[in-house]
């Protein structure tokens, strides 16, 4: 063979070899964009939920009564109800420990948060602390571990005289004060911190329009999301872990009021449920049986435009954190349904 013969035939080669590589990656792509269009009209079944624990309890809403009768229109991005996945992992709450938290635990707790004392029985599980020199109370349940502050802001009216300089300086405050107990667990300190101006009018609080016009700032602290998924509380504006903050110079004064409902959730123990589609979903709010969390004075027409999932964290000892259907709507109109079908619910009589 010459080579002239030797060039002819590796020009072949590699043409050919050129072509077949084009051939391969042009099949690859159309293998892909088939495939996706495949999947979005066939997608694959889920894998049957797991139900590890059986029936759950059905999950704890605040009662609301005196609330009015609300119609509802639907008028979401594409005007349907969207499809939800139709299983969810349900996640372990474990409890507190059977034995109760021992007195002198709580009175190491209280003094964490400069509540020293021996601290004063109110009930068989709460235990209440005072500040010396002030009529700041804290109330600590000996079971679960949730705390309460108040003061009678009567005591002090010259509080209604300062300013906080800045939202920052009150998160910093209310932060500490958690600190201090070793109570600013990490999804507190990576969910979403939320402020609200208040000010005094008459013996009630109501919204300021800003920190200039406020007394005082509350700072929830709401928990992180789970994975991509939001957890939600029975109150959208105030988060089960809130403190009111003064601008007081005095260290004493500076959180003057506050809850602590944190029950903490084993992530690394779950369980698929199965789940309510939209529609069941949208006929139980439809009619009068989903929990209005959030909605404006006067307002019951409702137009409804986002539909998503979420965890609810009811601020009680709720043993499981369960998925729940949210509706918004217009006027700051929000509602939770219980996403978990109703065979995975135990009722009263079970």
């Amino acid at each position: 063979m010459n080579l002239t013969e030797i060039a002819f035939y590796a020009r072949g080669t590699i043409k050919y070899t050129i072509i077949f590589v084009i051939l391969l990656i042009v099949g690859r792509f159309a293998w892909n964009i088939g495939y996706s269009v495949y999947i979005s009209y066939f997608p694959p079944s889920p894998p049957p939920p797991t139900i590890v624990w059986g029936k759950l309890p059905p999950l704890h809403f605040p009662e609301k009564p005196g609330l009015p009768a609300f119609s509802y229109t639907l008028q979401t991005a594409t005007g349907e109800l969207p499809k939800l996945t139709t299983t969810m992992p349900v996640y372990f709450m474990p409890k507190q420990q059977i034995s109760f938290l021992k007195l002198e635990e709580a009175q190491e707790l209280a003094a964490n948060l400069r509540f020293p004392g021996t601290g004063t029985s109110l009930s068989e599980t709460i235990y209440r602390f005072s500040r010396e020199g002030t009529s700041l109370t804290l109330d600590i349940n000996t079971v679960n571990k949730t705390l309460s502050v108040n003061y009678r802001l009567s005591d002090s009216p010259e509080l209604l005289t300062l300013k906080l300089k800045s939202q920052e300086e009150a998160e910093r405050d209310a932060s500490s004060f958690l600190s201090s107990a070793g109570l600013l667990t990490e999804d507190l300190q990576k969910g979403n911190t939320s402020f609200e101006f208040l000010r005094v009018d008459g013996d009630q609080l109501v919204t300021a329009s800003s920190l200039s016009e406020a007394n005082f700032v509350r700072v929830n602290f709401f928990r992180q999301p789970v994975g991509e998924t939001p957890v939600v509380a029975p109150n959208r504006k105030k988060a089960n872990v809130w403190f009111l903050v003064t601008g007081s110079e005095d260290r004493d004064l500076r959180i003057i009021a506050g809850e602590y409902h944190y029950f903490p959730i084993d992530l690394a123990q779950s369980s698929t449920y199965p789940l309510k589609t939209t529609q069941i979903a949208w006929n139980e709010l439809i009619s009068g049986k989903a929990y209005i969390a959030q909605y404006g004075q006067d307002v019951t027409k409702i137009t409804v435009r986002k539909i998503y999932l979420a965890y609810y964290d009811s601020g009680t000892a709720q043993g499981f954190l369960q998925p729940v259907i949210v509706f918004e709507g217009d006027g700051g109109f929000v509602a939770y349904v219980s996403a978990v079908t109703p065979d995975q619910h135990t009722t009263t009589s079970d």
